[in-house]
């Protein structure tokens, strides 16, 4: 009995002193690890520079630094920038993108050829895209904003048409009856034709006519037949991108042959052969002529295109007819809530000079779209932050999204002029537009007393992924 009681007094310590040791080696790790934790907390606070860029351009609006200089997010603000860098950064307090831009273009989505591509994997790539950011205001005299992927290309399947007897090629971005959109689009490699309800108000002198064929001879009109027959081309004193949509079905099927101009059809339905649908005066189609006799829409020499590339010099990079397929630029800008949009230009009214050098056709019967409901304001600036804007400065603004029930392709033009240019800020929302106009920091003017009239239709992020141009090689940027 004596010795099990030494036994259990000698146990007693030596417990005592292991767990002393466990406590210790716990104290010790909490310790490590807390000065781990904030070891790391303190690195990721720092931000190289060079770090920032690469971050920032990574889909997100971006500015140039030094890329020597290490200093944190905070201190980066607060430091005094060097002139040359003050002339490159101008981004809004708390500029808030409310839609992910898109992802830079990458080798992945490359093709060997240039035709029209259908993503398989579309979902999965915007749900990668970046998300929302907010920045912080750095002033400066001349600054300027570099939005990613400001200006890019898409490939727009086309049509093929006849006007008095000769080709033309077209494409078509809206139609006023939904089923028609829905038919449209089917016969238009799935591009989407927007139903655009608006474009019903459209005042007859301010149409032409088209003539779409429902059976017949297989072939490049809009709806799978022959050509779709026209009636204007660009150069004709009432030329206009709306038409008025006839359909034009076969009765007889032995006289079924190619007819190429107006008078040949209605020489057809004289006869009984076919029989010509004159549907209702509100059945339109935004179709702009991109090819035609003689002529086209001005092709760029420069066929790569950069976020700073000008507007002037063309809005098209390339038409090939035996594919169908005109590439052409699209520009970025800001729906009324801030969402990305992204638009292009086809024909307007009057010719301005910025219109005459960005190689858009003119199309006089726009003019009477002026004090309709089918012109919609469309905000460009003319000063203040220099980006890929049409007029030099930072992205137009429109007051209506692409989905909204009141939307247009048809934009009437006002310029937004900063008073004092050195207190400009980025502008994305038609609430920041207003409270600008508001606290009297700005003029807004209508061009040609609300008369400059502009066809540019609206296209979706989605859109814009799916058709998206890809080159066989690019360059990320022009100094790479």
């Amino acid at each position: 009995m004596k010795n099990n009681k030494l036994d259990c007094n000698d146990f007693i310590p030596k417990f005592v002193y292991s767990l002393c040791l466990i406590l210790i080696t716990i104290t010790v790790i909490i310790v490590i690890f807390s000065s781990t934790f904030l070891s790391l907390h303190k690195e990721l606070d720092l931000f190289s520079i060079h770090e920032e860029q690469v971050f920032l351009q990574n889909g997100y609006a971006q500015y140039p630094l030094n890329q020597n200089i290490t200093t944190s997010r905070s201190e980066l603000l607060d430091s005094e920038l060097d002139e040359d860098a003050l002339l490159e950064i101008k981004l809004q307090s708390s500029l808030s993108l409310k839609q992910p831009l898109l992802p830079p273009q990458s080798s992945s989505f490359q093709i060997a050829n240039s035709t029209t591509k259908t993503y398989t994997d579309i979902d999965k790539t915007m749900s990668e895209v970046i998300p929302d950011v907010n920045f912080s205001e750095m002033k400066g005299p001349g600054s300027k904003l570099k939005l990613a992927m400001s200006k890019i290309v898409i490939d727009i399947p086309m049509q093929k048409g006849y006007e008095n007897g000769n080709e033309i090629f077209l494409v078509t971005f809206d139609s006023s009856d939904n089923i028609l959109s829905h038919q449209l689009t089917k016969h238009n490699r799935e591009f989407p034709i927007h139903h655009t309800k608006v474009l019903k108000q459209t005042p007859l002198a301010a149409l032409n006519e088209a003539y779409i064929f429902k059976n017949g001879l297989t072939g490049k009109g809009h709806l799978g037949f022959q050509p779709t027959v026209l009636t204007e081309k660009p150069g004709d004193t009432s030329y206009s991108s709306l038409k008025h949509v006839n359909f034009v079905e076969w009765l007889n099927q032995s006289k079924v042959t190619e007819l190429k101009s107006e008078q040949e059809i209605l020489s057809a339905q004289r006869a009984g052969e076919l029989r010509v649908n004159n549907t209702t005066p509100d059945l339109t189609i935004n179709s702009p002529a991109i090819k035609w006799k003689g002529d086209s829409l001005k092709i760029r020499s420069d066929k790569i295109i950069y976020d700073d590339t000008p507007f002037v010099g063309g809005q098209v990079t390339n038409v090939d007819t035996t594919e169908m397929v005109v590439t052409m630029v699209a520009m970025r800008g800001f729906g009324p809530d801030g969402t990305t949009i992204y638009w292009l230009v086809t024909d307007a009214t009057p010719m301005t000079d910025d219109i005459i050098k960005g190689g858009i056709v003119y199309s006089p019967a726009n003019e009477l779209l002026s004090y309709t409901p089918v012109a919609v304001d469309f905000y460009q600036f003319i000063n203040g932050i220099k980006d890929g804007g049409p007029q030099g400065f930072q992205p137009p603004i429109s007051p209506v999204n692409l989905e909204d029930p009141n939307y247009s392709p048809m934009w009437r033009i006002l310029f937004v002029a900063w008073k004092d240019p050195q207190k400009a800020q980025v502008l994305q929302t038609m609430s920041d537009l207003n409270q600008i106009r508001k606290e009297g920091l700005i003029e807004i003017t209508p061009v040609f007393n609300g008369k400059h009239i502009v066809n540019c239709p609206f296209f979706d992020q989605s859109t814009v992924l799916k058709f998206l141009h890809m080159y066989d090689q690019k360059p990320m940027s022009k100094t790479t």
